[in-house]
């Protein structure tokens, strides 16, 4: 059984940041850990953090920003994460915190924050946003793919924690995303409004838009019916194929948690049917859409009278926000022949510039853009880039062991040399801290990081760089000193037995 360190074990790290920390996006100005109830300021917040926790120089600040915010929006009301759409703030937070992890930056701090959030997250007592399916020009594709996306993730993450969360309680949010995965790529009906995909007779034209939503999955796969993505009374595409950014995530993160669902035969045409929709009105000279949109709006005077009108087909987005060729082909079956495959991701689409403003006070930042870090982390990062990265992504790995090691000695002049590694993590580095007065006075910290061949195979299970030569400081000369290696994710601790006789000092 793993030993977990105990509070009255912690310890604390005191290392300097990596000598480019000041590209980490979460030192820039328009970053504040502060709860904000924007919902594009709360996601382009956890969007920088995300960005962070993806690169190794900066997975440090990524996890000291992501414990900062996400203890401040939890303590902000009884309510938070509990709203509309807060499953893409949530999936952003766990996914974060799969790459901190995986970077070594696993704290218990952190995991304490994700512990509550897990407790607090409850979808389904949001406000809906308007009623979906029937006549209503409205679906729910983006609440319900948002949480199977939110679940997915924190299924990930529960994974990696088994000294937190049973096998019983992952599977438990395996199936919520598993769920909602299944409802978001569900065609509407009369009994079951709630879904994500609305079928229409195809072709659809002017004047025949209602009854909606009445087409069926034997008529999509005979040509007589097609997707017909409708959000908030108009038609806008990013609501249905967009969407299939967070399916990828979700996806993603199921596999990681341990999931072995496939997407039925249904969910791929359905899947299809949504890039087929952006193949009608795309403009392969303008990479946008058609110059003269043929989507359309439903207008309500209020006083019975509809009429609709066309209307723009991305409402502000553009098909190159997206890159989904890869994960259709992965895990969809390929995509269908036509003039757009969804395979040139633009990232000059997103506004990823510092600041973009200031609140009245003059002094702090605003950032409300809607195509800023957040979009770009879910659509660019976890829709395309984790799916096409070669080498693929390293995660958080499980915890199943406490670390390994042996202090060798401390030379006359206070060069302390030995060894430490972690078996969950045999190519990740390892600290050691050293204490003085039987362990309770810090002394420094070591990094376990050097070359060491395959000396220590049996013991870390493999890596090569297990080896430490540290140089103490001089306020520990003539102290009995002990040293303690710190486990790659945080739960655990293992003090190293000294080879020195008859102490271990200098």
């Amino acid at each position: 059984m793993k030993t977990t360190l105990s509070l009255a074990a912690a310890v604390v790290l005191s290392l300097v940041m990596a000598n480019n920390a000041a590209a980490c996006i979460t030192f820039q100005t328009a970053f504040n850990p502060t709860y904000k109830g924007d919902p594009n300021s709360d996601i382009n917040d956890y969007g920088r953090i995300h960005h962070d926790a993806d690169d190794p120089n900066c997975a440090q600040a990524a996890m000291y920003s992501l414990t900062d915010k996400l203890n401040q929006h939890l303590d902000a009301g009884t309510t938070t994460f509990q709203q509309w759409l807060d499953g893409y703030l949530v999936a952003e937070i766990y996914a974060s915190a799969m790459r901190i992890g995986a970077n070594g930056w696993a704290s218990q701090g952190l995991d304490d924050q994700l512990v509550e959030l897990e407790g607090r997250f409850s979808p389904d007592g949001a406000d809906q946003s308007g009623t979906c399916g029937g006549d209503n020009f409205n679906t729910c594709m983006d609440n319900i793919v948002g949480n199977a996306s939110a679940y997915a993730w924190m299924a990930a993450y529960m994974s990696r924690r088994p000294n937190r969360f049973t096998q019983s309680e992952v599977n438990a949010k395996i199936a919520l995303a598993e769920g909602y995965l299944h409802q978001a790529l569900k065609p509407v009906s009369s009994t079951e409004p709630q879904n994500g995909i609305c079928l229409r007779d195809a072709p659809v034209t002017s004047g025949s838009y209602t009854p909606l939503c009445t087409g069926t999955l034997a008529e999509l796969s005979a040509g007589t019916a097609e997707t017909f993505t409708v959000n908030g009374q108009q038609q806008l595409l990013h609501y249905g194929f967009g969407l299939m950014t967070s399916v990828a995530s979700a996806k993603m993160g199921l596999e990681l948690a341990g999931s072995t669902l496939t997407f039925s035969s249904d969910e791929k045409l359905v899947a299809k049917a949504l890039m087929q929709e952006v193949q009608r009105h795309y403009d392969s000279s303008t990479h946008g859409y058609n110059s003269t949109p043929d989507c359309v709006k439903r207008n309500d005077d209020g006083l019975g009278h509809i009429t609709y009108s066309n209307v723009d087909c991305g409402g502000g987005y553009l098909p190159d926000m997206y890159a989904l060729k890869a994960f259709y082909v992965d895990r969809l079956d390929g995509v269908p022949s036509g003039s757009y495959d969804s395979n040139n991701f633009n990232v000059g689409l997103f506004r990823l510039d510092d600041q973009h403003g200031l609140m009245p006070d003059g002094i702090t930042p605003v950032d409300t853009e809607h195509f800023s870090y957040g979009r770009f982390e879910t659509y660019g990062i976890e829709g395309y880039a984790w799916w096409v990265s070669n080498p693929p992504r390293t995660w958080m790995p499980y915890d199943n062991y406490n670390p390994s090691g042996w202090l060798d000695g401390i030379s006359g002049t206070g060069l302390a040399q030995g060894w430490a590694c972690d078996r969950d993590a045999p190519d990740g580095r390892i600290f050691i801290d050293f204490y003085a007065d039987n362990g309770t006075t810090y002394v420094a910290t070591a990094t376990a990081d050097q070359y060491s061949g395959t000396a220590y195979d049996a013991q870390c299970g493999s890596g090569i760089a297990h080896r430490f030569a540290f140089q103490l400081p001089s306020s520990s000369q003539g102290k009995l000193l002990r040293a303690w290696a710190l486990d790659f994710t945080w739960n655990g601790i293992t003090e190293l037995g000294c080879s020195q006789s008859p102490t271990c000092s200098w």
